[in-house]
């Protein structure tokens, strides 16, 4: 009876000293840690490589919980077992980034705003700030539409009266100017950050709002090539109206108390048709990205063309990009981020928009001769090579014609990141990026033919004579380079 007695003692005692060990992965079967353990008032956490042990015996009823899974119970038939939990889309989705870390949104009490992908993607624009517009309360967007045009960002309202209003832009985690070298294509997630509490790590670089652009990297998953194209028109909105000849003749000699413009007028010039014409634009966009348990990668490359509503004016954009991710082992990652950008601008001046409003309909744009036309009006009542002049604007086509600027820009932005898991508890992660910037531009004045396209009646001659070192014509050329690197080094408990 005792030996009975003894012997179901040290079963009992044997059952209960045993322990329950396993493996938690995710849905792609990669190890998840920091997952927290609970067999009765038994807990644990799951290690770098998804493992644990605890305290327990088979029959038991475990559950399993961590942020972004979903919670699971399970019971253990076998002393070691495998548990596959189910990620959370829902909470996944409450995740923002502020500063070095992220923070779930119902924790956060500062103002951020996020922009994701889809949204960015759904208006085809040339600045991914665009895409925005209207989009974030509190930050006024405002763009010209200009080819090759910044968008304003201004965060609630005027914040300097003598300093700068530009947001300070992170893309990836490294500071820089401006985002208009950046494929909208390429950006996972845009943030706003708005108030003091969330922007405050970036100190007084952050004072007119924080701008944090976060690019795509590569998914789990075979290799995806994607190509997508597509092209518009640029129109105006509202053609302005404008009076034609007759009338101006009519209510100018009603002004002037004269009859100095004639009735019947030979020329009705639309200035504005003149000047325009319905601009094209066009983008093409290729990316191949991939993921395996060793290494993500993205690259992609795009290529952005448009002619300008204004006669002459011509933009293009070509950007090319790398995202790579390397597992060297279980506790240290390396990763890399190249983006290069090459623009060409060829301007024209949007004064000549102003020319074509205030220039009369009467002034052909061409003579007969061949020479712009002026504002002469001779005793005919016409306008004419020869006569007085009867206002002070110059002939819009000749503005943009003689405006011969040719703009280009080289952007590099590059970052390396490593990342060492120290302990379960404790992260060092080291940051080295950097923003070169080559500026290059090339200005033609021809001197002597804009001093003689002003008035048909002077020569060469009369030019010269001027000033005797008056150059013919003038070539300028403007080089500018601009570096900046940020060196970061931090510890995450």
């Amino acid at each position: 009876m005792k030996l009975t007695i003894l012997f179901s003692l040290f079963f009992f005692l044997n059952c209960y000293s045993q322990k329950l060990t396993g493996v938690v992965k995710d849905v792609d079967g990669k190890p998840v840690e920091f997952v927290n353990v609970v067999n009765n008032k038994e807990t644990t956490v799951t290690n770098n490589e998804g493992k644990f042990t605890i305290q327990g015996t088979t029959g038991n009823e475990l559950l399993f919980s961590s942020f972004g899974f979903v919670d699971k119970k399970i019971v253990f038939t076998n002393l070691n077992q495998i548990v596959v939990l189910d990620r959370s889309v829902e909470q996944l989705q409450e995740v923002q980034v502020i500063g070095y870390g992220t923070v779930k949104t119902v924790d956060n009490t500062a103002s951020i705003k996020t922009i994701k992908t889809q949204d960015i993607e759904s208006r085809k624009v040339q600045n991914a700030l665009q895409s925005v517009q209207g989009k974030v309360a509190g930050v006024l967007i405002s763009t010209s539409d200009a080819p090759g045009g910044q968008p304003s960002v201004l965060f609630r309202g005027l914040n300097s009266i003598e300093g700068g209003r530009s947001p300070l832009y992170i893309v990836d985690g490294q500071p820089v100017g401006n985002i208009s070298n950046i494929n909208s294509s390429d950006i996972e997630s845009i943030d706003f950050l708005k108030d003091a509490s969330a922007l405050a790590i970036y100190g007084n670089r952050g004072a007119n709002g924080v701008i944090i652009v976060t690019t795509k990297k590569g998914k789990q998953g075979k290799a995806q090539l994607i190509f997508e194209s597509f092209m518009g028109i640029r129109t105006f909105l509202k053609d302005v109206k404008l009076a034609g000849s007759n009338n101006y003749a009519l209510y100018t000699n009603l002004a002037i108390g004269e009859l100095t413009f004639s009735q019947d007028q030979p020329v009705n010039t639309n200035w504005l048709k003149e000047i325009t014409r319905i601009g094209q634009y066009s983008q093409n966009d290729i990316s191949i990205s991939g993921a395996s348990d060793k290494v993500s990668y993205l690259f992609s490359a795009s290529f952005y063309n448009e002619d300008a509503i204004l006669e002459g004016q011509q933009y293009n954009r070509l950007t090319v990009r790398n995202n790579n991710k390397y597992k060297i082992t279980d506790n240290i990652y390396l990763k890399n981020n190249i983006n290069v950008g090459v623009v060409n601008n060829l301007p024209k001046p949007f004064s000549a928009f102003t020319a074509a409003y205030k220039q009369s309909p009467i002034v052909p744009v061409r003579f007969e001769s061949g020479k712009y036309g002026v504002p002469f009006v001779a005793q005919t009542g016409f306008a004419a090579e020869t006569g007085s002049r009867f206002n002070n604007v110059a002939n819009p086509l000749a503005l943009l014609n003689f405006a011969n600027d040719q703009l280009r820009n080289y952007n590099l932005l590059g970052g390396l990141e490593l990342g060492i898991t120290l302990t379960n508890y404790l992260k060092f992660t080291s940051n080295f990026a950097l923003e070169y910037n080559i500026f290059k531009a090339v200005s033609f004045t021809d001197s002597k033919n804009i001093y003689l396209s002003e008035d048909p009646t002077r020569t060469e001659g009369q030019y010269l004579s001027l000033v005797p070192e008056q150059p013919i014509n003038l070539l300028s050329k403007t080089n500018s380079n601009t570096f900046n690197y940020n060196f970061s080094n931090y510890v995450t408990f």
